[in-house]
Parts: structure tokens; sequence; C-alpha cells
């Protein structure tokens, strides 16, 4: 056994902690027009105190100099492996990292974010000390204007908190075992909206003996880029909400077999999802009927059944009012086309 020591301090007092470095860690980096950004998250990558590593670089046929910037890290140094691919998105790039994986271990860490020193071996200490399928790690938010939110996990969080607070929404923040996604056949679906959330509740579906635990710390640092901000995405059809909402009713009743409370995961995820597509529509257009007519068309692609949701949880519709700058008496007019949809099928 191979140890390594990595000194703590809590509460004032030090002690050194040890963990076996024997097991390699895959490091996913899919990579796409962030040449900005790389060299930051690799170099947090290749900093790490846990030095067992295969770091895993997918050029997903970036146009810039992120190709010849991911040769030079393979050339100078022998952990990092380089994929070249065709454009496919993040879920395709995540894929192709996957298949070559060597690792006891999977990480996956988004281009533009980094980690602190410790991260690899925060992670690999817990998933080895309570012999789990994957544990979950806080994240670190980090603003234009530098401003750093600090997002950690209660102990006691059950699967639908994790859901309702978002941290199963990443696939950025965990240490999965490799042989749990092999046995199930689990890669990242090919989807236009929320593709590591689903890729999470796949794994709880496909195993039924799943354990995971937290990791407290905030390591891993998610930088908020105005690029990638609500008034900029691009608008989702409302046919596309949908699809997803109708696989992920699919996906969900795998997970009623093991009592994963799954109706209330729906319910948190469709109307979370309604809320921030109506909000993206309504930054972009800025015009009453506009946005109107957006509503109108993504309430008639949901079903009825699903609408009568939206009441229950119109608290979304407040909170989103206080955290954006739309108008008020657009989320008024919103407020009452849902109130008046559940009258209407009520009647």
């Amino acid at each position: 056994m191979n140890l390594k020591l990595r000194p703590l301090c809590r509460n004032g007092r030090k002690y050194w902690e040890s963990i076996d470095v024997e097991q390699l860690v895959s490091v996913i980096i899919p990579i796409y027009k962030v040449e900005a950004y790389l060299k930051r998250c690799v170099d947090s990558v290749l900093a790490q105190t846990y030095t067992n590593l295969e770091v895993i670089l997918v050029d997903d046929g970036s146009p810039d100099g992120c190709g010849a910037i991911c040769d030079s890290y393979a050339e100078q140094d022998p952990r990092v492996r380089v994929i070249h691919k065709v454009n496919g998105g993040m879920s395709d790039a995540r894929n192709a990292g996957l298949k070559i994986a060597s690792g006891e271990y999977i990480s996956f860490i988004d281009s533009d974010d980094w980690i602190d020193s410790g991260y690899i071996f925060s992670l690999v200490q817990k998933i080895e000390e309570t012999n789990s399928d994957f544990v979950i790690s806080g994240i670190t938010y980090v603003y234009e204007n530098l401003r750093t939110q600090k997002k950690a996990i209660p102990q006691s969080t059950d699967t639908v908190q994790l859901v309702s607070n978002s941290l199963m929404g990443y696939a950025c923040n965990k240490l999965y075992r490799k042989v749990l996604l092999d046995k199930a056949n689990i890669l990242f679906k090919d989807m236009t909206l929320r593709e590591d959330l689903f890729f999470n509740l796949t794994i709880l579906a496909r195993a039924p003996k799943l354990k995971y635990e937290i990791v407290n710390e905030c390591g891993y640092y998610y930088i908020q880029r105005q690029s990638s901000s609500l008034h900029s995405r691009q608008e989702v059809p409302a046919e596309t909400v949908c699809n997803f909402l109708e696989e992920l009713k699919k996906l969900l009743e795998e997970l009623d077999k093991h009592q994963y409370r799954s109706t209330e995961i729906y319910n948190y995820v469709a109307y979370t999802l309604l809320t921030d597509n109506i909000l993206k529509n309504i930054y972009r257009n800025r015009k009453l009927n506009c946005s109107l007519r957006y509503v109108s068309k993504l309430f008639s692609s949901v079903s009825r059944s699903d609408l009568r949701l939206a009441y229950a949880y119109n608290w979304l519709f407040k909170t989103t009012w206080f955290t954006s700058k739309v108008r008020v008496h657009i989320l008024y007019v919103l407020f009452w086309k849902i109130k008046i949809g559940k009258k209407n099928h009520e009647n």
C-alpha cells in the first residue's frame, strides 16, 4: 500500500491524514472554445496533491488554440492524454473520454473551471473510507466580479434535497467508481437540457444498492461567465422542453422501484425547467406579446396533469422575480396564466 500524508488543521489542532494513492483517477475535461481559461484549469489538475492521475483532455473540435494547448501538455506530462475529435457537444466529448479512461475512479471537470490542490485527495479519501459508489463535493461559485459563494452540502441531505439544491445537476463535483458506470452501461445522453442531471438520475435508477457520500469541502470552483448567463442562453423550443419531461418521466419510473421519491424529484425539475425557459424568452425578446406567445406554446406542449403542479410551485416565480430584471407586470401575467390554467383543468 502506498500511503500519502496530507497536513490538516481543524479547530486549531494540526494533524496528518493518510490515503492510499495506488488507485488511478481519470480526470476527463471536455474542451471547446475556452482558450482563455484552459491553462488555469489544467494547471490546477496537474498540481493536485493526489498525483496518481490520468488527465484526459478532449478537444471537441475547438476552432481556437485549445488543441495546440492540449498537445503541449501531453508533451510535458506523461499523465496527460489528448483526444482530438469532430465537435459533438459536451456529452459526446465526455463519453469519448469515458471510453478510453483506465482509472479506478472518474472525475469530470469543465474546462473553464478549476479545483484547489486537495480536491481529488478529499474525494478519494471519502470514497475509500466509506466504500461508496460515488461522492459529491460542495461547490464554490465564482462570478465575473471575483465574488465567490460557497455551496456546501449538509451530511443529512437526501436525494430529493440534492436535486432541489442543484447539486445532482452537475457531473463535475463528483467522483464515480468506473466499475459502477461500466456495469450499468451508463454514458451521457445527448440532450439539449439537463444532461448532467439525467446522467446522475440514470445512475440512481440502474444501481439499486447504490451508496453515495457527501464531502463538505468546496474545492471545485465553478465559474459563472456572462456568456453562459440566463439572458445570453439560446431559447429552448417548447417541444424540446416537453420531450425532456417525457424522458424524465420514463427514467423516474425506474427510480420508483428503489423508493427515491421520484414524484417530488419530477415536480421540482419540471417547474424549475419551465421557469428557466420562460425567463430566457423574456430576456431575449423584452416584449410582452412575444413572451406570452412562447408561454402559450410551452404550456400547450406540457400535459395538463403537469400544469396542475405549477400552482403549488408558484414560489419559483416569486423567487425568480427577486433575482432577475424582468418587469413585474410580465410575471403577474405568467402567474395568472398558470392559475387560470389550473382552474380550467379543475373545471
